[in-house]
């Protein structure tokens, strides 16, 4: 089917229709239009609308409204007795800072107790080694840029996953609900943020960690947030700091930004980094005296915080040091199972450990190699040969292996093995319960009899498939479910506050001080 067009014979013929207009009487000669380009001004005024559009929305994505900070990083400052207007390294502040530098000193020196800058403060998250790693930045920067630290308690049990700054600080909002109805109220699930507050607890740092001597050696100011609080609710309800003077450094990704105290610029090389920005001390410290508190997101990493000065490295030395538990439950519980481990050994007091993770996402894709690596540490530190232990890796994994298969093995044993913790050339002479069923093997196999502690987060050690080879191998060993019995009155422990008993949440750390009180110890390495 097809459709034809009514026909104009006027056109066809190529002549044109004009309509009859009226006739002007002013202007008596209106100026030449040109008829072959009519629509020349009208494209050239949208032309120059998009690039107006264009600069505009690229000078708004820069900005720092939209909480970004100039990645440049700056070096070593100035001497004391420098003219800073002549320093062409100070950087010039490219955003409104609310208060004055002399209003933000007035106002912080208003607060009791106070002697600091300002106040910084950041979001926790994840589980409990990676909220330690994130304390221990925050107490080194805020030592480097002389501020109160505000330090939120710490998350036990089902931990929050990293989010985005405000997507982090809305589930730390909404975690506080005792609700768990409240919460997830319009989702069609459960996430992490909601879960029964039977499932966690909030535990204050300080209950948790010795920070006093630390705190007097370094000076540091430390205000510990005791419930629910989120650092930006303890600063302006307990502070009284206003909300709108508070710089939100906010982070959209995990490894956002790291920090440098090093004197180079973005025109010289610097080494490929996880990290997308790099800020410098020196950065920071404006933006200290320029606000009364600055609140960052994450501060977990090992490499968040790329210091080389030997007084940074020497105050990071001290707060690593602090970090040991404290809490007299979980220290009184891991007493009573080291002792009762160590009536194993036939030398008081002495036992083994290692510390393996498979629960996390991280490493449960990884677990069984995980796994198979620390017992290979494990044995040629107990002097066991590679030959001896390619044996006993058979004889533990043959009904999994295929073909016999070594290559884990091998692989693991390309670096010459570290001075073994035993002279090998006198048996062990293990307890009677933990006598070695490899004995054929020679003297090497009656080390396998030394008491060995698993720290680990499988729900079921003796039955999980990644610490088979463990169990095959070596005949005393002990986990935390061995001694239920000894970790009752830590069970029953409530924290003021809590609906439910929380003792449960503290048993990994419990877990952890036994693993940590070993002669020796070899702990699942983080990558």
């Amino acid at each position: 089917m097809s459709l034809s067009l009514p026909r104009s014979p006027d056109l066809e013929e190529g002549q044109r229709k004009h309509r009859n207009t009226l006739a002007r009487s002013k202007p008596a000669k209106s100026p030449a239009v040109s008829r072959k380009y009519p629509a020349r001004p009208r494209r050239t005024r949208l032309i120059w609308a998009l690039v107006c559009l264009s600069a505009l929305y690229l000078l708004l994505s820069r900005s720092l409204l939209s909480n970004r900070i100039p990645r440049t990083p700056v070096p070593w400052p100035p001497e004391p007795n420098a003219d800073q207007t002549s320093n062409p390294y100070v950087p010039h502040h490219v955003l409104d800072v609310g208060l004055t530098v002399d209003a933000r000193q007035g106002f912080i020196s208003d607060l009791p107790g106070v002697s600091a800058r300002c106040f910084l403060a950041f979001l926790p998250h994840s589980g409990f080694n990676n909220q330690r790693i994130a304390l221990e930045n925050a107490m080194l920067l805020a030592y480097i840029l002389n501020c109160s630290l505000i330090v939120p308690p710490a998350r036990l049990g089902i931990p929050l996953p990293y989010r985005p700054f405000t997507t982090l600080e809305q589930h730390h909002l909404t975690s506080a609900k005792h609700q768990p109805d409240e919460c997830v109220r319009g989702l069609n699930y459960t996430p992490p943020q909601c879960t029964d507050r039977r499932r966690f607890t909030l535990v204050p740092w300080n209950e948790l960690v010795d920070l006093g001597p630390v705190r007097d050696e370094l000076g540091l100011d430390i205000r510990f947030v005791h419930g629910s609080k989120t650092p930006r609710q303890f600063l302006y309800h307990d502070l009284g700091i206003p909300e709108e003077s508070i710089l939100s450094l906010k982070d959209t990704e995990l490894y956002h930004y790291r920090i440098c105290d090093m004197p180079h610029t973005l025109e010289e090389a610097t080494p490929i980094s996880k990290y997308r920005d790099e800020w410098h001390v020196d950065y920071l410290r404006t933006l200290a005296d320029a606000f009364p508190a600055i609140h960052f997101g994450s501060l977990f990493g090992s490499g968040r915080l790329k210091l080389l000065r030997p007084e940074y490295v020497m105050a990071r030395a001290k707060i690593s040091r602090t970090m040991t538990i404290s809490h007299a439950a979980i220290l009184d519980s891991a007493r009573v199972i080291r002792t009762k481990i160590s009536k194993f050994s036939s030398d008081e007091g002495f036992y083994l450990a290692v510390h393996i993770r498979v629960g996390d996402r991280k490493f449960k894709g990884a677990a069984v190699k995980n796994a198979r690596s620390i017992w290979w540490q494990l044995t040629t530190m107990l002097g066991i040969s590679e030959g001896t232990g390619g044996r006993l890796e058979y004889r533990a994994l043959r009904k999994s292996r295929k073909n016999g298969n070594n290559a884990l093995q091998n692989s693991l044993l390309t670096k010459p093995p570290a001075e073994p913790w035993f002279n090998k050339s006198a048996p062990f002479r293990p307890h009677t319960r933990c006598i070695s069923r490899h004995r054929d093997l020679g003297v090497e196999a009656t080390y396998l009899g030394v008491p060995l502690f698993i720290a680990t987060d499988a729900q079921n050690p003796r039955t999980h498939p990644s610490l088979a080879i463990f169990y095959k191998t070596f005949p005393c060993i002990f986990v935390l479910k061995d001694f239920d019995a000894d970790l009752e009155p830590l069970l029953s422990l409530r924290r003021p506050g809590d609906e439910y008993p929380s003792g449960r949440h503290l048993l990994p750390l419990v877990d952890a001080v036994v693993a940590a009180h070993a002669t020796h110890v070899i702990g699942t390495q983080d990558r």
